[in-house]
């Protein structure tokens, strides 16, 4: 982050945008649908922001995403590699406004991110052109923070994500010379949470926080590569200013990721019928700057 003046600053970001993964046993029932799978995205954000006035500020942001996929399944017997990927374009817009010294509001949009992604896939030791789509949804959120004491500090957020926007995966293959899609039937979710935060001192400040994401999907239409649930998070974390100009933060996550059931279904991507108990745990570190 970087002052142009007291009212403009400006910004670039670098980060994990999102990222999954899940493997399988080789011979599993299910491996015509996914025998692994994973993708990641790692995005970067220059942004700007201005003070309209003493209580409201503006901001804004393009983001490039950088999304990498590899999938693995069972295709008429035979196996079946993809691994593609693509820099696909965003953007983010907000405002943030101050209510008092104490209390502050934020609300932010995130657009949908489409990417194409394009690279090779790999069948009994020959590979040729492959490809996916994958469409990131959009998100709003409302969020507040509030003063509670000189050391302590209640924060909130409310948001809903895009998900009908994610309607089919499309993985077209040049070596079989076909396309399957997998309809997703996702649906718009809410995420709400809460968090503290409690300055020990000058340097540390030690920080708490619970969220609760809805499912995007009924059982009924949950699939076997990407098994989700409501999602249940609870972490921990601490903010050491390392000097003026640098913040250092860690976190530790525990995430209860609910127990999806998998109905069966016939055809080419057959599916088994099945109970899932997913749970995950996470640590994060990010570090900001001011010169």
């Amino acid at each position: 982050m970087h002052s142009l003046s007291d009212d403009l600053k400006v910004g670039v970001s670098l980060m994990v945008h999102y990222g999954n993964s899940i493997d399988y046993a080789d011979d599993w029932a299910g491996a015509n649908v996914a025998k692994s799978a994973s993708m990641e995205s790692i995005q970067v954000q220059p942004s700007v922001a201005y003070r309209v006035t003493d209580s409201l500020s503006l901001g804004a942001g393009i983001n490039a995403n950088y999304i990498k996929a590899e999938q693995e399944l069972t295709v008429m017997g035979q196996d079946l590699g993809l691994d593609a990927d693509d820099v696909a374009y965003g953007w983010t817009a907000g405002a943030t406004w101050d209510l008092n010294q104490s209390n502050r509001l934020g609300l932010v949009y995130r657009s949908e991110v489409n990417a194409d992604l394009e690279g090779d896939d790999s069948l009994n030791g020959t590979s040729d052109y492959a490809s996916l789509n994958w469409d990131n949804p959009a998100t709003v959120m409302l969020s507040g923070y509030h003063q509670v004491s000189d050391n302590s500090a209640f924060v909130w957020d409310v948001g809903r994500v895009l998900y009908s926007s994610f309607e089919t995966t499309t993985i077209y293959s040049e070596l079989l010379g076909m396309e399957l899609d997998i309809d997703r039937h996702w649906q718009d979710a809410n995420r709400y949470a809460v968090g503290w935060e409690y300055a020990l001192n000058s340097d540390w400040t030690l920080q708490t926080g619970f969220s609760l994401d809805e499912s995007p999907l009924d059982d009924q239409h949950c699939s076997a590569d990407m098994p989700l649930d409501e999602i249940k998070r609870y972490t921990i974390g601490a903010l050491y200013r390392a000097t003026p100009e640098l913040d250092v933060a860690f976190g530790l996550e525990y995430a209860d990721l609910g127990t999806p059931s998998v109905a069966h279904e016939s055809g080419l991507l057959a599916r088994p019928a099945g109970e899932y108990n997913n749970s995950a745990v996470a640590g994060a570190v990010s570090m900001n700057y001011k010169f």
